[in-house]
């Protein structure tokens, strides 16, 4: 009913199966198409009155058949791409010379099928554009042999090397135990090589294949003398009970060494084989486990992993992770050679220091055996490697080149009265911006350096001049026994400006210097400078300079440490030392709030607070009162009415969140009416709540989020939103066929998308399985829809209206801490 009486249907594509007429078809359809395949049908012309004349010409054309046909028809030569493929022996297909299409793929050749010199001489005499291409495809190397030996005895005078053209000349394949007799070979991208019980180790080829990859038919079937291979790369596919010995291919790289970047790659269909695995490698190398922080993989729970040093520059680390391949789930073995990273590296004087081993240029009488054994280890190790990474790099009194030339890629550096220029070129690019950046010198020097600008933490050591410290963008710097003028990096903050968080901070010898300074300060800045109260033992006095209408240059001192801090914050830190009155005029622009009982926070506040004792006076003070307060996002945790508040506030805001209240409706009240609609709501609980609500409607996105099983949402089925987000669904929690039906029902709006993400796979299969009960016969495999489906997961395809329809899937997803499975329900239009 659904097809039948439709004026036309717009499909990509049609294929019809084992039919000898067009009666045989069980509905007469009129269809304008892209894609036209037939499998062992009579003749493909016999169905063209089913296809629109819109249609034409195809994008593609597939035909697979057993009988004889003649292909010299317009349809053939016009379509973009047509695709001949056989499934007999000795069934030629007519015409195929008379072609004019400018690509022809014909696939699975078999004996007699294909005249190809038949072609080659219709080619010679009526001639065929510049870019014709015809793809002759056999599976078996006998059949092209044959053609091949059919184009010598014809056209002998034409062999040709064809040098210059850039293609692999050869292939080759390994199907069992006897080695393939290759007399002329060049490299390819990649083989797929099915061995028996010997590898061909012996094989030039299968050494210097850029990709090689192995896949097992029988469970107990070893495979002998992989780990001889000196391959950089090798995949193993559906290996089973005995297939690879990982243990032997490990001992053999710790014997004989592999170059860094050696990877291979063991794929199991079933996490029972790779756990097995991963016993005996525990077994065998329990000493070398280790947790392989740092490397950025989603790895096997709750399975081992191991780092294995192979040489002085690299080492070997295994891990299991999960990955998802065409046919479902493969659990993967990874065994990888990778450089050696170490912790510090340090340089003083003639000394070398790399974790534990340590060289000198120096003979000491105290320099021990194992010391200069380690020192020849170290130097070894320095002069093969093209790069070094490390955490940290310190260097002290060093002013000449060492004996190794050095790559650093590092986190930390720490530099001590050392020639600047020297350790700089030793520290690669890559290596910023540093997280820590110190630098001790004696005498005078320019900062305004890339290093320094991008560093996070910035410590100058110096009683000298630093050159262009009031121009470097850095939000947080340490300045230790510096002499550089503290009044002119203020003036060019004046005039210039500075981002709001920005922290210089001062170390003085004692409180009198202190003081004298900020005397000094306030002396130069008389003017434009409002003075800052003391106002504790801890807050010494200070003042404060306007730089724009939302920002003020804070300079005072506190007693943490006997530190000076000149400081631009807020403009609330220009007036509050002292509770001073606050200028409530002025919007408030926060980016975070978060609300719970009796408690207000305020990010933007943290760093000026932890030095006050009366924050909470200080906060109440500083927000009540004011006209409305912007917030990017309000977040409300464990409120179970407005009246728990501690504040009266009126907010303007961007984001909602609501965690383990009672109804986010009961807040609304403090949210100004411009807030809306909202651009994110996401609703965090364990109760229940109806959800039918103008807010949940008209709100840009919306995300719910359970904490407890069984509490159904209310209402999901009546919101007209087109994005709609559920998280952490358990069992009961969301009703996806009661969804359903109401947008069969009612309707919904082609795009609509509602996603229904669950943290454990059992949830969602009860939730198919309940589909599968109520919407059986709309099951649909959804071809051409470019997803990663859920292996073994039900999809459907519901009409909803003569142009829409509904599809379901499952897919899983990789959020930060686990994998999620999520079922989409998706409006889509039915010509897609």
């Amino acid at each position: 009913k659904y097809l039948e009486g439709r004026p036309n249907i717009h499909v990509d594509r049609v294929e019809f199966n084992n039919l000898k007429f067009y009666k045989q078809a069980p509905v007469k359809l009129n269809m304008i198409i892209n894609t036209l395949v037939t499998m062992d049908c009579s003749d493909f012309k016999n169905f063209l009155p089913m296809i629109d004349s819109r249609s034409f010409p195809l994008k593609k054309l597939e035909i697979t058949q057993e009988t004889s046909n003649n292909i010299d028809n317009l349809v053939v030569h016009t379509t973009a791409d047509v695709i001949l493929q056989f499934t007999n022996p000795n069934k030629p297909i007519v015409g195929i010379e008379k072609l004019q299409t400018k690509k022809l793929t014909i696939a699975n050749i078999l004996n007699g099928n294909v005249d190809a010199v038949k072609i080659i001489k219709n080619w010679m005499k009526n001639g065929r554009k510049i870019g014709t291409e015809c793809f002759l495809c056999f599976h078996f190397g006998v059949w092209i042999k044959g053609i091949l030996k059919d184009l010598k005895r014809e056209f002998e005078e034409f062999q040709n090397d064809l040098e210059g053209i850039n293609v692999s000349s050869q292939r080759a394949a390994i199907f069992d135990s006897n080695e393939p007799n290759i007399e002329d070979y060049h490299l390819w991208k990649s083989d797929t090589v099915k061995p028996g019980h010997r590898l061909p180790t012996g094989v030039e080829v299968v050494h210097t294949t850029e990709d090689v990859i192995l896949q097992f038919n029988n469970a107990f079937q070893p495979m002998t003398g992989i780990e001889k291979l000196q391959r950089k790369r090798l995949t193993i596919r559906n290996i089973m009970n005995i297939n690879v010995d990982a243990i032997k291919i490990i001992k053999d790289w710790m014997k004989n060494g592999r170059n860094v970047g050696t990877e291979y790659l063991l794929c199991f269909c079933f996490d029972d084989w790779i756990h097995r695995m991963l016993i005996d490698l525990k077994r065998e190398f329990n000493e070398f486990l280790n947790d392989l922080e740092g490397i950025n993989v989603r790895f096997l729970n709750r399975q081992p992993r191991f780092s294995i040093p192979m040489d002085p520059t690299s080492k070997i680390i295994i891990y299991g992770t999960k990955i998802q391949s065409e046919d479902g789930t493969d659990y993967q073995l990874v065994m990888k050679i990778i450089p050696l990273r170490a912790n510090v590296f340090w340089i003083e004087e003639g000394y070398l220091n790399l974790d534990d081993c340590r060289f000198t240029a120096k003979h000491e009488p105290s320099y021990s055996n194992e010391n200069k054994k380690n020192g020849k280890i170290l130097l070894s190790y320095l002069k093969q490697r093209s790069s070094i990474i490390l955490d940290e790099a310190y260097f002290s009194n060093f002013n000449t080149d060492i004996p190794v030339k050095l790559d650093l890629t590092i986190n930390k550096l720490i530099s001590e009265y050392c020639n600047h220029e020297v350790v700089l070129s030793m520290i690669n690019p890559r290596s910023l911006p540093l997280a820590e950046l110190s630098i001790t010198v004696d005498k005078p020097i320019n900062v305004d350096l890339e290093i320094v600008r991008s560093a996070k933490n910035v410590i100058f050591v110096t009683h000298r001049e630093l050159i262009g410290l009031e121009t470097i963008p850095n939000k947080i710097v340490y300045l230790i026994q510096p002499v550089t003028n503290v009044a002119r990096i203020i003036r060019y903050w004046m005039q210039n400006g500075k981002e709001v968080g920005t922290v210089f901070s001062t170390l003085c010898d004692c409180r009198y210097d202190l003081v004298e300074m900020l005397a000094d300060l306030e002396a130069e800045f008389q003017e434009v400078r409002e003075k800052l109260k003391e106002i504790n033992e801890n807050f010494l006095s200070g003042f404060s300079i306007p730089l724009s209408f939302t920002s003020n240059l804070l300079v005072y001192g506190i007693k943490k440490h006997v530190y000076k801090h000149t400081r631009f914050e807020y403009h609330i830190a220009s007036r509050n030392s002292a509770l001073q009155k606050i200028d409530k005029t002025i919007p408030l622009h926060v980016k975070n709030l978060e609300i719970w009982k009796g408690c207000v926070s305020l990010e933007e506040l943290y760093e000026l607070l932890r030095t006050h004792e009366a924050q909470e006076e200080l906060v109440k003070k500083y927000l009540e009162g004011r006209p409305n307060i912007y917030a990017d996002r309000v977040k409300l945790i464990y409120m179970k009415s407005y009246e728990e508040v501690p504040l009266k506030l009126n907010l303007i805001i961007n984001t909602l969140v609501t965690m383990g209240c009672s109804n986010f409706t009961n807040f609304l009240p403090m949210l100004d009416s411009r807030s809306f609609p909202l651009k994110k709501l996401k609703l965090i609980q364990d109760e229940q709540i109806d959800v039918d609500h103008p807010v949940v409607h008209t709100t840009e996105d919306v995300v719910f989020r359970f904490n407890g099983e069984n509490e159904l949402i209310k209402g999901i089925e009546k919101l007209q939103r087109e994005k709609l987000t559920i998280q952490n669904i358990g069992y009961k929690n969301v009703d996806a066929v009661k969804i359903i039906k109401n947008w069969m029902k009612n309707g919904r709006k082609i795009g609509t998308e509602y996603l229904l993400c669950f943290n454990f796979y059992d949830w969602i299969r009860w939730v198919l399985i309940d589909l599968v009960k109520e919407f059986d016969e709309f099951q649909n495999d959804l071809e051409g829809i470019n997803v990663q489906f859920l292996a073994r997961g039900q999809r459907f395809s519901i009409p909803m209206s003569t142009a829409s329809k509904i599809i379901i899937y499952g897919t899983e997803i990789q959020s930060k801490d686990r994998p999620v499975y999520q079922l989409v329900l998706k409006v889509v239009s039915t010509d897609d």
